[in-house]
């Protein structure tokens, strides 16, 4: 039976000893010192979105170290998530506690017995003349209540009780915020590249799945202004949306300018130029026209045994106007082909042009003769496109832990203690006053009732 009643007691002491740990407000700086810290180094080491810097490709220790302390995924990482855990359960516990020591007076809460923090005063008149002109005084300023007893009268004020409720709003809303954070798990974030006329319905997730986006989005135009010395100024995207194969949004998207639809946000991140080449092949009294011809596509010859590939397109290709490379395998030789849209006006210059280069001879395969009609430029607009279902929950977050702050700074908690001892003929008259819970001077106005009640002022 004692050993029994030890084994009890020795438990308590150790549920208790949690629960002043899980419930002190050092547990909490320490758990967000350490969230600080993990969110800092996931910007030193690079995460899911680039990988594992090329450096440590040759150091598999290193990359296998990084790779089981999840150092790559801070972020879904098994100690991020435990931190995290564990800071709720300590601000619930911290909400708890402040719970109990706000609320669990249900009477008039024990005044402050420190001599240093009381102002005292003797009298001899009776109270029956005094209490009511004490009582509407106070009633001005403070919320009331009072008890009597055959020998004793206390009265205690209250103002400001809504700071009071401000660490439960600021502890909750910090709650709110991490359940926000951890709701965007189920969001993604996906890049794509659509070329100006063309229509996509996939995005590319940064483990390199494709997502279906459930509508279609098609780049109608893309539009870039320059600086004089070339770098670009501002770019934008004219696109549309559709449901239904009918457009059910058409809107510009511009940098730092996001557009939503169906709760996912693209944003412009990038663009590159893509050149188009309309070609013209001559095969005797044959004629053959490809149009927009991109680099990397063939090129039909219906020829058995030779195949043509455009390998690049250049509106000023090695400074001599608009011009394509061609590769030209034949059934003896792979050959090379430049072909300029203007080859008779670089001849008139350079006679001589096709016995020094003979790759700028059009002509040169036989039995082809390749001339370039026109170049044309257009862009490949890259888009960023994410879902986070907990941005409104870390919004509403942020909004109450705003609410929370205000409150402190602007509602002082004020509180007072007026109590009567009856000694013999004379009262004794103590007045406690706090604000914020810190000692402070008394109410003039109160203590002008008191001067006047008193006979020896303190």
């Amino acid at each position: 039976m004692l050993n029994s009643n030890r084994d009890t007691g020795r438990k308590t002491t150790i549920l208790y000893r949690l629960w002043e740990i899980l419930s002190s407000l050092k547990t909490a700086i320490v758990l967000l010192f350490c969230l600080v810290a993990a969110s800092i180094l996931s910007t030193l080491i690079p995460q899911l979105a680039g990988g594992l810097s090329d450096g440590t490709d040759n150091i598999p220790l290193i990359r296998r170290i990084l790779s089981d302390l999840k150092l790559t995924d801070v972020y879904h990482s098994f100690w991020y998530i435990g931190l995290a855990f564990l800071l709720c359960v300590n601000l619930t516990a911290c909400m708890i506690r402040s719970a109990r020591r706000a609320f669990r007076h249900h009477g008039i809460p024990s005044m402050p017995l420190s001599p240093m923090k009381e102002t005292t005063f003797t009298t001899s008149e009776d109270l029956h003349e005094v209490l009511p002109r004490l009582k509407e005084t106070v009633n001005k300023r403070f919320m009331v209540r009072v008890r009597e007893d055959h020998d004793s009268w206390l009265m205690y004020g209250e103002k400001g009780f809504l700071r009071r409720l401000a660490p439960f709003i600021i502890h909750g809303s910090i709650l709110v915020i991490i359940a926000g954070v951890a709701l965007g798990v189920y969001g993604f974030n996906a890049t794509v590249e659509i070329p100006e006329g063309e229509t996509i319905e996939t995005v590319v997730l940064k483990n390199g799945e494709p997502k279906t986006l459930g509508f279609q989005v098609r780049c109608d135009q893309f539009r870039v202004e320059h600086y004089e010395n070339g770098m670009p100024k501002d770019f934008c995207s004219l696109l549309s949306f559709f449901e239904d194969n009918q457009v059910a949004l058409q809107v510009p998207l511009r940098v730092n300018h996001p557009v939503s639809f169906h709760d996912i946000r693209f944003y412009q991140s990038g663009y590159s130029p893509m050149s188009s080449a309309w070609i013209t092949i001559s095969m005797g009294n044959e004629i053959l026209e490809a149009e927009a011809v991109k680099p990397g596509e063939i090129i039909p010859l219906n020829k058995a045994g030779f195949i043509a590939r455009l390998k690049r397109v250049d509106q000023n290709l090695m400074k001599l106007g608009p011009g394509i490379q061609i590769t030209l395998e034949t059934p003896e030789r792979l050959q090379q082909l430049w072909v300029f849209k203007d080859i008779e006006h670089i001849q008139a210059h350079i006679p001589d042009l096709f016995a020094k280069v003979p790759a700028f001879n059009p002509g040169l395969v036989k039995p082809f003769t390749f001339s370039l009609n026109k170049v044309e430029t257009s862009y490949i607009t890259g888009l960023t496109a994410s879902r986070d279902p907990g941005v409104p929950v870390v919004a509403a977050g942020a909004i109450f832990f705003l609410v929370g702050i205000i409150l402190i700074f602007t509602i002082p908690c004020q509180r007072i203690w007026i109590r009567i001892d009856s000694h013999g003929l004379s009262r004794k008259i103590s007045i406690v006053q706090q604000r914020n819970d810190l000692p402070h001077k008394p109410d003039k106005q109160i203590m002008n009732v008191l001067y006047d009640t008193s006979k020896e002022k303190p």
